[in-house]
This record gives C-alpha cells, structure tokens and sequence, in this order.
C-alpha cells in the first residue's frame, strides 16, 4: 500500500498544530512524521508531502506575493536535510512539496543536487478547470525540467464542477457543511458561471460533469495523479471511471473556449 501523510508549514491560525509553532524545521518535521506513523497504524510512509512552504507565499486563495509579508521560516536545505535523516531512518521513502511556486520547486531541487540531499518527486498543487493557473505560472515547464509530477488537488472544485450545488444548492458537501467564509473562491459568481457551462458541454457529450471535469485532469501530460474524494461508493466508482473517459478533441476544445472566456475563476 502506498502512504501519503503531510507535514503543514506554519500558520498561526492553526494553533492546535504543535502550539502554532509548525515551521519546517527537523523538530516540527520529525513530530508531524512520528504523529502520522501512529495515525496510519505503520512503520513507513511511502510519500511525504510538505503540505505548505516554510516561507512566505501567496496561499488560502491568495495570488498576490507579498514582500511585505516576509517572515522567518526554516531554509530549504535545512528542510531537506531533516527529512534525508528519516528517509535513512526508513520512516518515510520518497518527499514532495505542495502549494509551491516555480521558484520552490527549483529551490528545492537545486538545494538538493547541491548539498547531496534527498530530491523531491512530488508537488501537490490546486488544478481544475476553474483553476489553471498552474499551466501559466512558468510550473509546466518547471516540472517537466526538473521531472516533478503535480498531484493536482481539488480537481472537481470542492464538488463544484459536479454540478451538484447547480442541480441542488442545499446539496451536501463542503460548500453547504461549512460557512461561506471557510472556502469561498468556488461561490465567486463566475465559478458558477464556468459550472454551467461545463456542465452543460458535458451531458450534451454523453458525460456527467464530474467524469468530464477529471477526464480533462486526467488527459493533461503533466499530471501524475489527481486527489479525489467522495462521500459515496457510487461516487468513488464514478471517479475513477473516468480515468478511462475518453476526452475528444472537440470537448477538449470547447474546454479551453469556455475557459478563454472565464479563465481562473476558482484560482
């Protein structure tokens, strides 16, 4: 069985998470491992992802850097070299990073080509139709360089581009279980407008909007995997059904005509 387990960056929202003191740093790193062995009932974990960046960045929906954010956080080689340590403990196998920019991904791999330290194979990152951003931030040609796969998070929008809530705004899932506040880039009004009308592409060529939604996820070259989750079996079943869909030219191009008209809504 393959293991995935994260370790967060630090947030001082979170101060349930180690006392809010979660940098990146051996200490941080070696808890957050030795906490999610016990959590999975096991002695290795096969991937271990770095859910945010040390440092500052844009994230929670933010696409702006900035600078006058800057705060202390644990550099990238010391990160590496903590979790080199466990990898030679045999705890975790391979390493990954998630919610990071270009030049992380470039740090990360420069740092270890450098200093002889373990690389990384993995970036988890948000894509989906309403969120592309990852093909125009320079993060394709990055990833192909540098042989790093995106595991692309969110790839149905939180149950969005289901088109569930449009068939059902009372519909049960994140989007109605938590408050507005909580995720609120996929009730932005253009969303909805991209759901309708990738929902509607979708039915009219024989799909449900969902399977057409990680059809288009699983069809691009850059995507290692997707991160999918359901509530249901029959959910489950149509997800990964859809890895089999095929995506032809035509969808594809109304795909990006719809895009071209509302790009990035969710980003």
């Amino acid at each position: 069985m393959v293991l995935a387990s994260k370790v967060a960056g630090p947030n001082p929202t979170m101060h349930w998470v180690r006392g809010g003191k979660n940098d990146l740093d051996a200490a941080n790193i070696g808890a957050a491992v030795e906490a999610s062995l016990r959590r999975l009932h096991t002695e290795h974990i096969d991937l271990y992802q770095l859910h945010w960046p040390s440092r500052n960045v844009p994230i929670f929906g933010a696409n702006a850097f900035e600078p006058r954010a800057e705060r202390p956080a644990a550099a990238i080689e010391d990160t590496l070299a903590a979790l080199g340590r466990l990898i030679e403990q045999g705890k975790i196998g391979h390493i990954g990073v998630s919610n990071e920019s270009s030049w992380g991904v470039s740090e990360f791999v420069k740092q270890s080509e450098q200093k002889g330290l373990p690389r990384i194979a993995t970036v988890q990152n948000l894509y989906n139709l309403t969120a592309r951003n990852f093909e125009t931030s320079l993060m394709t040609e990055t990833c192909f360089r540098e042989h790093v796969g995106l595991l692309a998070y969110s790839p149905l929008a939180f149950g969005q581009l289901s088109a569930k809530y449009l068939d059902d705004p009372k519909a049960s899932g994140r989007l109605t279980l938590f408050p507005p506040t909580w995720s609120p880039r996929y009730l932005r009004p253009a969303v909805l407008a991209a759901t309708a009308r990738y929902a509607e592409l979708a039915r009219a060529n024989g799909m449900t909007p969902a399977q057409m939604a990680l059809a288009w996820c699983y069809s691009r070259w850059f995507v290692a995997s997707t991160i999918i989750g359901a509530t249901t079996l029959t959910q489950l079943k149509e997800n990964i059904d859809a890895y089999a869909t095929p995506l032809s030219d035509d969808v594809a191009a109304a795909i990006d005509a719809i895009h071209a008209s509302l790009p990035n809504p969710g980003q």
